[in-house]
């Protein structure tokens, strides 16, 4: 069965097995030393996968003055976020964008400084596929 053989995969993990045994000694531990600090400084990409209430579209949006706010508006409708809801941030700098501008949702300012100081990015349209795509998708 299906149970069974995931079982079998699961126990022949590296996590699941040890093969030294655990004694107690007595004896105490010697502390290892850290390792150094790199040499450079620590980054990382940190992806938060939003849904519900707080989903992509209401943290990075068209700005309204992007052509494109007028459709974004008109498919979310009661939730969309307006003018006075928006801390807008400046993408004139990227390639192939259709809007110059996008607004941050205005509780999440940290977004929108980590952007404006070239510490963060935003991916948009990224999601864990359900079903198969082609090249063209």
């Amino acid at each position: 069965s299906a149970l069974k053989l995931a079982q079998q995969l699961i126990t022949t993990t590296p996590e699941f097995n040890s093969n030294n045994l655990a004694r107690k000694t007595g004896n105490k531990r010697v502390p290892t030393t850290p390792d150094p600090a790199a040499p450079v400084p620590y980054k990382a990409i940190v992806v938060l996968s939003l849904d519900g209430g707080l989903d992509s579209f209401n943290v990075l949006t068209p700005h309204t003055t992007c052509p494109l706010y007028r459709s974004y508006a008109q498919e979310r409708d009661d939730v969309k976020l307006e003018l006075d809801e928006m801390l807008e941030i400046d993408a004139s700098s990227s390639e192939n964008q259709p809007c110059t501008s996008f607004g941050v949702h205005h509780r999440l300012p940290i977004f929108r400084d980590l952007y404006n100081s070239g510490e963060g990015i935003f991916f948009c349209k990224h999601w864990s596929l359900g079903q198969t795509c082609d090249e063209a998708q």
